[in-house]
């Protein structure tokens, strides 16, 4: 397989679970894969130049989608750290809400 070259990864029978999460970077259904076969025999059919376009814009379009993985990533690891700064809040609520401690004098004024 060459550099810019990916390896087809198939979406889970119905039902069942994908047995590696962790590893599959996207999955294809079906029939989004017999589609991408259509234009991929299309886009054989055409003059090497225009198959060479195709295959930079694929390229840029995986580049795209790695930035969106590593942004996904970087978003995912600040809701993380809020997450643990409003915990506190959130218990000290739940208990006012519930009557498990006295409201707070500092809250009220």
């Amino acid at each position: 397989m060459s550099e810019h070259e990916e390896e087809v990864k198939w979406a889970p029978l119905e039902g069942g679970a994908d047995p590696h999460p962790e590893t599959t970077e996207f999955h294809r259904d079906p029939p989004q894969a017999e589609q991408e076969l259509a234009m991929s025999k299309d886009i054989m059919a055409m003059p090497s130049e225009v198959q060479d376009r195709f295959k930079a814009l694929k390229v840029l379009y995986d580049r795209c989608g790695d930035c969106d993985e590593e942004e996904e990533k970087e978003y995912r690891e600040i809701e993380k750290k809020y997450e643990k700064l409003y915990q506190e809040y959130y218990e000290q609520r739940a208990k006012i809400v519930k009557g498990d401690i006295d409201v707070p004098a500092e809250l009220i004024e």
